[in-house]
């Protein structure tokens, strides 16, 4: 799958597809949790989607961007909500349901989909991760960051201290190097 080819466009498609609401232009929306995620996962929903390991992997990437500007970047945090992708948020459900309480746990349930009768894990292997963290950081971000000034915010910042963060320990097995200048 190409990540660039999936997103925007076919996202937004199953994004109206999984929320089946109105979705907004811009920034986060709605509750993601485990019960909402589990419509996603329910047998006979997953074929209406065109891809939904593409789609798992973009609101769980939107998730990590959301959470790491707005840990880190606070300053920018309102220009990020006005200008990115919508996406459903994790934030959004307070009663937790399902264990879904971190862009990482999105990644665990749809690998484990246990209290769903007849769902089948959806294959995210890590060469599809790694695939969509270039292309949410190296692409999507760094283009945002160019159109637009913010203040602190850039791909390559985020990056470090996503890294470093311990509630992202997953995120470092989902990088790519950056090819070496010449």
């Amino acid at each position: 799958m190409q990540s660039n080819i999936y997103f925007p466009e076919r996202y937004r498609a199953d994004l109206r597809i999984f929320s089946n609401c109105e979705v907004p232009k811009h920034g986060p929306f709605w509750m993601l949790c485990g019960w909402t995620l589990g419509g996603l996962l329910e047998p006979g929903c997953v074929e209406r989607y065109a891809s939904p390991e593409g789609f798992l992997c973009s609101i769980y990437h939107l998730n990590l961007l959301h959470q790491g500007i707005y840990t880190y970047f606070r300053e920018d945090y309102a220009k990020w909500i006005a200008l990115c992708e919508s996406f459903p948020d994790l934030r959004g459900c307070h009663s937790y349901h399902g264990g879904v309480r971190s862009p990482a746990s999105l990644i665990n349930f749809a690998k484990r989909p246990s209290y769903i009768p007849g769902a089948k894990p959806l294959s995210l292997t890590d060469e599809l991760l790694m695939e969509f963290n270039d292309y949410f950081f190296h692409q999507y971000l760094r283009a945002l960051c160019q159109q637009e000034k913010f203040i602190h915010l850039s791909s390559d910042g985020l990056a470090a201290r996503l890294r470093e963060d311990p509630a992202c320990r997953e995120f470092a097995n989902y990088m790519k190097p950056e090819p070496m200048s010449e």
